[in-house]
């Protein structure tokens, strides 16, 4: 299973740019794999690179609120970086989920520099997920802010809790049952 994950995770990396082998026979060596089963949370550590095989993955914030919210969905293929500001952000699955990771600090990802512009993508991509719940809560119109996501969520409908949704969208539990429905 491990040669699957990580020849997905390759292709992957190669796609932000090219990998000297020995970079990636370095990489390899510090991955670590985690399974997930729906409802349990990945301790995320500051300097920490993960990337989802497969499944979904819910990021919480819990700062300066009474409960927590629900701030991104991870889909498979995607990165997550940990970093200071979101260390305290927790991850939980939402179905069978399958991470790579490397616990690694910061300084030394970055020594080998063909990984430098390939981290910034990454990171950027981390972050461009993260802003597209802004853009669902700028969005006045409830009607198109459930529409819009239902799209973009399309394939992990039936994994999502109407709570979670609402709770991402920003929008009374009670008025999206009465919408969900009909957009």
């Amino acid at each position: 299973m491990m040669k699957t994950v990580s020849q997905t995770l390759h292709r992957k990396l190669l796609t932000f740019g090219a990998l000297r082998p020995e970079t990636w026979e370095l990489l390899f060596k510090r991955l670590e794999i985690c399974q997930l089963a729906s409802g349990e949370v990945f301790a995320r550590q500051t300097g920490q690179v993960a990337y989802v095989v497969e499944g979904l993955l819910k990021e919480h914030a819990i700062k300066d609120r009474k409960h927590p919210a629900i701030i991104n969905f991870i889909m498979a293929d995607s990165f997550i970086i940990t970093e200071t500001y979101n260390r305290y952000h927790y991850l939980t699955a939402s179905m069978h989920t399958i991470l790579v990771f490397i616990q690694t600090d910061y300084l030394a990802f970055l020594n080998y520099k063909e990984l430098i512009p390939m981290y910034r993508l990454i990171q950027h991509n981390y972050v461009a997920g993260n802003y597209l719940r802004q853009f669902f809560l700028e969005i006045i119109d409830r009607t198109e802010r459930i529409a819009l996501f239902k799209k973009h969520f399309y394939e992990y409908l039936p994994y999502f809790k109407k709570k979670e949704v609402a709770n991402y969208l920003g929008i009374h539990y009670s008025y999206l049952l009465h919408l969900y429905d009909t957009v």
